[in-house]
């Protein structure tokens, strides 16, 4: 009888060992390795039509926090129909992953630019809008590797960023 209850007690500790490290490979899979780690990309995009010329350059570099709470800083420098516009702003944006998985619900808290930030507020509403306070955008990360990660929309990929 005794040799029953200490192979119960056995297999019970085997597999709550089992179930525990699963659980702890999947909380540190992938999606969770850029935490309070700064992501960098570099985005070049051209939209040209007929009647429309819209490109930008941008420079960025985002930041999920364990807490929930995230940043990214924008630099760079867009060009519409002929003109000039410097980027130079700095997003804050919260964000929450449900049940561990590797897509995350983020949302625009606010905004701030440098003084030297002349893009337009219509630009921004029109090819931006993401940016904007409120607007609310679900994201999924991979990992392509140990130093990258790809970091999509609902629409496609967004960007590749790198990891120091």
């Amino acid at each position: 009888m005794k040799r029953k209850l200490y192979l119960h007690i056995t297999c019970f500790f085997i597999i709550s060992l089992s179930v525990l490290g699963t659980y702890l490979f999947i909380s540190s899979s992938s999606a969770h390795k850029f935490h309070n780690n700064v992501c960098q990309a570099t985005i070049n995009f051209k939209l040209n039509d007929d009647s429309h010329n819209f490109e930008y350059i941008l420079f960025l570099r985002v930041n999920f926090i364990d807490t929930g709470y995230g940043y990214e800083d924008m630099r760079g420098e867009v060009f519409n129909d002929g003109k000039r516009y410097t980027v130079a702003r700095t997003i804050d944006f919260n964000y929450r992953n449900k049940s561990n998985s590797d897509i995350y619900e983020v949302t625009v808290a606010n905004f701030s630019k440098a003084g030297h930030d002349n893009l337009t507020d219509d630009l921004v509403a029109k090819h931006l809008s993401y940016t904007l306070p409120k607007s609310f955008i679900f994201l999924k990360i991979d990992e392509i590797d140990q130093h990258m990660m790809l970091i999509s929309g609902t629409q496609g990929p967004v960007l590749i960023c790198n990891l120091p």
